[in-house]
């Protein structure tokens, strides 16, 4: 039987995209991938405006917005971003890192965590007291108390959408080795999957499902902005959040999402979450508005009751990304979203306004269409409000898309 080819252009006859009204409003940015300049690359995670990376030698390092401690340091001049990758002063060696709203996370060899950065809602596992007019409260990584062999750490992000206040979503979670998933922190969205709502917490507490049992078994976290998304061993998708603005799956206790078949990877964006399926397919669900979710904006089917309350591009229940074949890894972010195929190449779909998607057609609309400037085949990617990174099978990482805060790396 003849190997079945991975990308499919479709034609999109059913799938008609037109400009969207949703404001993404960079202009800065360039579709050319950046070299960033580190030792090679064993992970990523991108924030919000920075990206950090677990390096082969054991270290760390980030880049992008610092303003709020985002890179680990307060940087000379007390500048408010870098280009330049950042070492994350981190004494032992470096396993996974999570980048999120304004603040970061890593997993070291002991399988202890740090964070460092902003700590309103006690997302650094520490209560600290601020400086009155600093934007955080920890530049340099603190340790997160009664936490022990973690593998992987996710941070949150917050949303900054035009007509709705600004959500802060100032959460970290850790997976440990036996399957359990543990958050601390507190926000607006109460995503500590608690089973309830409340106030911060610094000690970081074991999600639940709506049974209020320990959700168990899971192999992968992710945090975006209105949710977080766990994947269970059997291929099942978790994910909880309080704010129901874009009707996704889930609430203060962990419920499944509804799937044809078992996924295999996961990755939730600011409104949006995606999951790779076994058969190397993508659906996503959630906030549509600049086709994230890889389908024509304009849907409204997340509707409560009367037309006045409906979201237009929104979609309340998983739909496949048509074009889409032999996925092994998607990534989702603010206003786009990315997968990688099992050979190497890659595809993106969404907004391009800030040329995150990886070409020069500028649009705040764009249906999948390929990645064709990353040398090497790509084995990672990764992506930020208004920026994506990848990284190859050589462990270089390149990043492209808006660079206003040195997200991309470029001077």
């Amino acid at each position: 039987m003849p190997k079945k080819k991975h990308f499919v252009w479709l034609g999109f006859a059913s799938f008609v995209f037109t400009t969207s009204t949703v404001a993404c409003t960079s202009t800065n940015g360039s579709a050319v991938p950046t070299l960033i300049d580190v030792a090679p690359a064993a992970q990523l995670s991108a924030g919000l405006s920075h990206t950090c990376a677990a390096l082969r030698n054991g270290n760390s390092a980030c880049w992008g917005k610092a303003d709020r401690g985002e890179l680990g340091k307060v940087l000379a001049d007390d500048a408010n971003f870098s280009a330049a990758p950042q070492p994350v002063p981190i004494l032992d060696k470096v396993i996974h890192v999570g980048a999120g709203a304004a603040g970061s996370c890593a997993v070291l060899e002991d399988r202890t965590v740090r964070c460092w950065g902003n700590n309103g809602d006690g997302q650094l596992g520490v209560t600290a007291e601020c400086i009155p007019g600093q934007t955080f409260c920890m530049a340099e990584p603190t340790s997160v108390k009664s936490l022990e062999n973690i593998v992987a750490v996710v941070a949150g992000r917050s949303l900054v959408e035009e007509g709705l206040p600004a959500k802060r979503n100032h959460v970290a979670c850790a997976l440990d080795e036996g399957g359990l998933v543990r958050c601390w922190g507190g926000s607006d969205q109460q995503m500590l999957g608690r089973g309830s709502g409340g106030t911060l917490s610094t000690t970081p507490m074991v999600v639940v499902d709506a049974q209020n049992f320990p959700l168990r078994d899971i192999t992968q976290v992710a945090a975006g902005a209105y949710r977080i998304c766990a994947l269970d061993i059997e291929g099942a998708v978790w994910c909880w959040g309080a704010d129901d603005t874009y009707a996704q799956p889930g609430g203060l206790s962990a419920e499944r999402v509804e799937l044809p078949i078992p996924a295999k990877t996961i990755a939730t964006g600011e409104g949006h979450a995606c999951a790779v399926l076994d058969d190397g397919s993508v659906w996503c669900w959630g906030r549509n508005q600049n086709g994230e979710c890889g389908v024509a904006s304009g849907g409204n089917d997340c509707c409560s009751g009367d037309e006045q309350s409906c979201l237009p591009g929104c979609r309340n229940e998983p739909v496949i990304v048509p074009g889409v074949d032999g996925a092994v890894g998607v990534a989702a972010g603010g206003y786009h979203t990315c997968a990688w195929l099992a050979d190497g190449d890659a595809i993106c779909w969404g907004s391009n306004q800030a040329l995150q998607l990886g070409n020069d057609i500028r649009s705040l609309e764009r249906p999948p269409s390929a990645v064709t400037s990353v040398p090497g085949r790509i084995v990672e990617m990764v992506c930020g409000s208004l920026h994506t990174c990848a990284r190859t099978d050589k462990d270089e990482i390149y990043c492209w898309g808006n660079n206003e805060r040195g997200e991309t790396g470029s001077e």
